[in-house]
């Protein structure tokens, strides 16, 4: 791969977070070993009163939890560097930010939410609709499937591109994060056996937890091999790159008869310029099938207000600007999901993302 000076900057510190999260781990929670100490000798006294489970102990163990899960960024970085790095250097690591270290974090929560038997629930919720009306549209046994082409922008660690590819439509995933490819590539093409691995996603949180164990809860990963499950004939691939940018111009100009988007449409900064390129992908008759809610990434983002101006709709406004644009509802519903959730602990987000189906008509259409 070739990348610009910028585009590089950012896979090496990707890169580097992913070497550099065990030390980091370790460091986090030395620094609560570090606050113990000074707290007054009464306190101390009462949080090394248990003898099996003090809170020394406790922080023993996430230590323990931290190196479990840094076998699996490791195995990230070792599997990336070929394809995506290849005169990256272990050995000579780039200083990071703590906001990139906490994506390595966040990247272990994504994998227990996309690859683990444990977060069934939460896909059931959201990318089973989808799999369903994707039977529907394209009954097995009535169409080659293969010849189906679908595109998943914002596709994340690749779980419901892959899950698509598996019921043999030709899918393409697109993906605009490094954490995300890196960590997708290895799941999607490196992992030989069900729950290979076991992680702790919720070891660098102290917040809201009912138990010790809880903190440290293990989940196991994968639980599907991706490779063995791929043997449809359909053609299956992940594209990195900003979603308008890879698919804006004529080039992809009706190129797949579904667009899936899935808690994607509200990192647009205009919500408006992604309808634009959905349409443009689509062929005449497509379909866009679309879950997810309108929470906005970049609705407080003063800093680059001048230069990329967003704009936030209601679903209303968003609904109707689809049907000017051509796009016709076929199914509309709400569901009601947790994203990333603990079922341990004691705050959940629930949200109640949207549902619709809907059908471009470009011929016709007015012309703005």
């Amino acid at each position: 791969m070739e990348y610009d000076e910028e585009e590089e900057k950012i896979l090496k510190q990707v890169l580097s977070a992913f070497v550099l999260y065990r030390k980091y781990g370790h460091t986090l929670i030395q620094q609560k070993r570090k606050l113990m100490s000074q707290l007054p000798f009464e306190h101390k006294g009462l949080l090394l009163q248990d003898s099996e489970n003090n809170f020394l102990k406790h922080l023993s163990r996430l230590d323990d939890c931290v190196k479990r899960n840094s076998v699996v960024a490791d195995a990230i970085v070792k599997a990336g560097i070929p394809v995506f790095y290849p005169n990256f250097d272990v050995n000579n690591v780039l200083h990071v930010s703590s906001e990139m270290m906490q994506k390595v974090s966040g990247t272990l929560k994504q994998l227990a939410r996309d690859w683990s038997e444990e977060s069934a629930n939460e896909r059931q919720a959201t990318y089973v609709p989808i799999l369903q009306e994707l039977d529907s549209l394209f009954p097995l046994g009535s169409i080659d499937r293969s010849q189906i082409h679908i595109l998943v922008p914002g596709s994340g660690l690749g779980r419901l591109a892959f899950d698509i590819a598996a019921q043999g439509f030709s899918c393409q995933g697109n993906e605009f994060s490094y954490f995300m490819l890196l960590t997708s590539h290895y799941m999607l093409n490196c992992v030989s056996t069900i729950n290979e691995f076991v992680i702790h996603p919720y070891i660098h949180s102290f917040s809201n937890h009912v138990t010790r164990d809880n903190q440290a809860a293990e989940v196991a990963i994968p639980d599907v091999v991706p490779s063995e499950c791929l043997n449809h004939g359909a053609f299956f691939s992940m594209a990195a790159g900003d979603f308008i940018e890879v698919y804006g111009d004529k080039s992809s100009e009706n190129r797949f008869q579904v667009v899936v988007t899935c808690f994607f449409i509200d990192t647009a900064k205009n919500i408006l310029s992604y309808l634009d390129v959905i349409k443009n992908c689509l062929v005449d008759g497509g379909y866009w099938i679309n879950v997810g809610p309108l929470l906005y990434h970049f609705e407080n983002d003063c800093d680059s207000q001048h230069e990329n101006p967003t704009i936030e709709l209601t679903l209303d406004q968003l609904l109707f600007i689809m049907d000017s644009m051509g796009f016709e509802v076929l199914k509309h519903d709400s569901t009601a999901t947790k994203y990333m959730g603990d079922k341990r602990s004691m705050l959940e987000w629930i949200y109640h993302p949207h549902f619709w189906v809907s059908r471009i008509q470009k011929a016709n259409l007015q012309q703005f």
